[in-house]
C-alpha cells in the first residue's frame, strides 16, 4: 500500500499533546454537601480548589474549612471542620477533622474517606469516623456516606501550561 506523498512528508508537530499539562491557579470556592452518619447532615464551607489536567484526564485537590449542620426539634448540632479533598478522573478522597457539639458537650472526629467522583468537583464518598474523647452523639456514627461539591465554575480562566522548559 502506498501512502500519499503529502502524508509521508509531514513535519512532526511541535506540541506533544500527550505530554501537555495545564494547571489552573487555585481559587477559593464554595463547598456544599450532605452526609448520612447515620442521621442526615448538611455541609457548607470554603475550599481552596486547585485543578490540573493533561491528555489522560483531570484532577483537583485542596484544603477546606466547613461546618456540618444538623437541626432537630430540640437542638442544633454543629461540626466545624478542616480537611483536604482530592479527586482524579472517577476517584475521590477526603480526610477531615471535625469537632461536633451541641454547645454543652463535644466530640472530636477524624474521618478518612474514599469513593467515586468527577475529578474532585463532585465526590460520593464512604468514610469511617474515628471518634476521640468527649461525649458520643447518636447522630454521629462510625460510618459516613457523603456527597460534596466544590463549586469551581471558572477554573479555566487563569490557566498556565506547566510542561514547558
Amino acid at each position: 500500500m502506498l501512502l500519499p506523498s503529502a502524508v509521508a512528508a509531514q513535519v512532526p508537530d511541535t506540541v506533544d499533546w500527550q505530554r501537555a499539562r495545564y494547571r489552573a491557579a487555585p481559587r477559593t470556592v464554595l463547598r456544599v454537601g450532605g452526609a448520612f452518619q447515620p442521621k442526615a447532615w448538611l455541609e457548607v464551607g470554603l475550599a481552596r480548589h486547585a485543578v490540573q489536567w493533561q491528555a489522560l484526564g483531570i484532577a483537583s485537590s485542596g484544603p477546606y474549612v466547613a461546618t456540618d449542620f444538623r437541626f432537630t426539634r430540640d437542638k442544633v448540632l454543629l461540626g466545624p471542620k478542616v480537611g483536604y479533598s482530592f479527586g482524579a478522573m472517577a476517584l475521590g478522597g477526603d480526610i477531615s477533622a471535625a469537632y461536633y457539639t451541641d454547645f454543652s458537650r463535644g466530640q472530636l472526629v477524624i474521618t478518612p474517606a474514599l469513593g467515586i467522583g468527577a475529578a474532585g468537583f463532585i465526590n460520593l464518598l464512604y468514610g469511617y469516623n474515628a471518634r476521640f474523647g468527649g461525649s458520643r452523639f447518636a447522630e454521629v456514627g462510625r460510618h459516613r456516606l457523603s456527597i460534596s461539591a466544590n463549586l469551581n465554575f471558572r477554573y479555566q480562566q487563569h490557566t498556565t501550561r506547566t510542561d514547558r522548559h
